[in-house]
């Protein structure tokens, strides 16, 4: 039996003007993460909006300012997707 690996975790965001800067801790072994996001809690998409990070930062651009949006990241190890980090929310301050 393997062991799953450990996904992402601390998962945080920080608005700008039109856009929102993610980071977050890498689990051990990850080195293919994808981005999640949602405009309501728990309601983010299971398409993932960009794949194959290889570093634990992303900055969604091109969003629409005053608007909460909802994050988690994923990691791709081995054949499959880990457990998703927390939720994290922010929203573009311009």
């Amino acid at each position: 039996m393997s062991t799953l690996a450990a996904g992402p975790t601390s998962l945080t965001g920080t608005g700008g003007s039109g856009q929102i800067s993610l980071s977050w801790s890498a689990g051990a072994g990850d080195a293919n993460d994808a981005v999640y996001r949602g405009t309501s809690s728990g309601g983010e998409s299971t398409t993932a909006i960009v794949t194959g990070l290889t570093s634990p930062s992303y900055t969604n651009t091109g969003l629409t300012n005053g608007t909460t949006y909802f994050y988690y990241v994923k990691a791709y190890v081995g054949s499959a997707f880990t457990a998703a980090s927390n939720e994290a929310s922010a929203f573009p301050l311009g």
